[in-house]
């Protein structure tokens, strides 16, 4: 499966070359495929939202007890002057077709070296579109003490009573979003991760107090150092208790005018 998700990625922005600006604001879903004489419906539950020349891909993967499972890329406009860069077809301001040249291997049924159109249409009404937007849109959420809105960088935890009883240090990059009533967490070697795509999981995200909360079922303390600094306690699955370090982040462009057009 997940070999699948990166498979996809990895074709539908092999040639976008970052140009042209999409004539589209917000987010879409993808409807069908066509190809090679073929059509079938959207085989997985995949979104895109558009801002200027930029759009960023989130293919859903599963549910699990922590949360919904997500990956998500960053992609750059056609580029008109390449014959095989992908192309946008606007049919309606909620309705479009973008076209790719599957150049290299079997695509789901769909065989190499064709042309393969996508159906998307205008998001209305989706769970999964309004969770993720409730985290996603809060990313730059005012630096207030006492509340986790926001974007945070882990940068030190340990776990107390064990061998890791010392303050360790992340080996790839995570960062949380804080919105209402969500929490997406997210992981990877930069916070791009253009090569894979970035590692993501939505969590529900229940506010207690000012220093305790919900986050995929697992309680959690909170005590702000500083508006900008919080150290996060909690009991992993494990049962071993975690202290956790975390810092404010800001969002880089394209990602924070991404983020906050996913609605």
């Amino acid at each position: 499966m997940r070999f699948l998700i990166f498979l996809y990625l990895a074709f539908a922005s092999m040639n976008i070359n970052a140009q042209q600006k999409y004539p589209v604001k917000g987010v879409f879903k993808q409807i069908n495929l066509s190809g090679g004489g073929q059509r079938i419906d959207a085989p997985q539950i995949l979104h895109r939202c558009f801002y200027g020349k930029y759009s960023l891909f989130v293919f859903w993967d599963r549910t699990t007890p922590e949360g919904t499972l997500l990956s998500w890329r960053v992609e750059e406009g056609p580029n008109p002057e390449d014959p095989f860069s992908s192309r946008f077809d606007l049919k309606s301001t909620d309705l479009h077709v973008f076209t790719w040249y599957n150049k290299r291997r079997v695509f789901w049924s769909f065989p190499s070296k064709i042309w393969i159109d996508e159906e998307w249409s205008r998001v209305k009404n989706d769970t999964l579109v309004d969770a993720l937007s409730d985290a996603l849109v809060h990313h730059n959420a005012p630096k207030t003490n006492g509340k986790l809105q926001g974007t945070w960088k882990l940068v030190s935890f340990m776990i107390p009573d064990t061998t890791d009883n010392h303050q360790q240090y992340p080996s790839i990059d995570t960062y949380k979003i804080y919105g209402k009533e969500h929490c997406l967490m997210m992981q990877g070697h930069s916070i791009y991760d253009i090569e894979g795509g970035m590692y993501a999981m939505l969590s529900n995200f229940k506010k207690v107090t000012d220093t305790e909360f919900y986050e995929g079922g697992v309680r959690c303390t909170v005590t702000f150092e500083t508006k900008n600094k919080v150290i996060v306690e909690y009991t992993n699955k494990n049962n071993r208790q975690c202290i956790e370090t975390w810092i404010r982040y800001s969002m880089p462009n394209p990602l924070a005018k991404l983020f906050s057009s996913f609605k």
